[in-house]
């Protein structure tokens, strides 16, 4: 226990991680105890909250193409810019700050996984 407290003290970046660590490991816990429990989650792990978006995002897009084929064209179409220009700006380092650069990675998860929803409904195959 001393070695891991010297450590920690040296590099503290570590007790960081940590405790990020056991953070995620008991919100882990309240989503299980809830859905044992109540057979719903709280949706406020990483995991569930993605699998939320996710499912409401399908479900907008679903929607949109059955009663706006246009638009959810337009919307492929936006997705595909909104990627490109995305890692453009990553690319040719546009950022400001690291945490610029976070966003845009995020942003870029979230479009990549927006275009994978929209091929999934555009050709009818499930991606998953």
């Amino acid at each position: 226990m001393q070695e891991i407290n010297n450590i920690i003290d040296e590099q503290p970046h570590f007790a960081r991680e940590q405790v990020e660590l056991h953070i995620r490991n008991q919100n882990a816990h309240k989503e299980l105890k809830s859905y044992n429990d109540t057979h719903s989650f709280l949706n406020i792990h990483d995991l569930t909250i993605k699998s939320t978006i996710t499912r409401t995002l399908k479900e907008e897009m679903r929607l949109l193409q059955l009663n706006n084929p246009d638009a959810f064209l337009n919307e492929i179409t936006n997705t595909e810019q909104n990627i490109r220009r995305i890692n453009s700006q990553i690319q040719n380092k546009k950022y400001k700050s690291n945490k610029e650069l976070e966003s845009w990675n995020e942003n870029l998860k979230n479009a990549l996984n927006k275009r994978e929803i929209l091929k999934e409904l555009a050709t009818g195959n499930p991606a998953f």
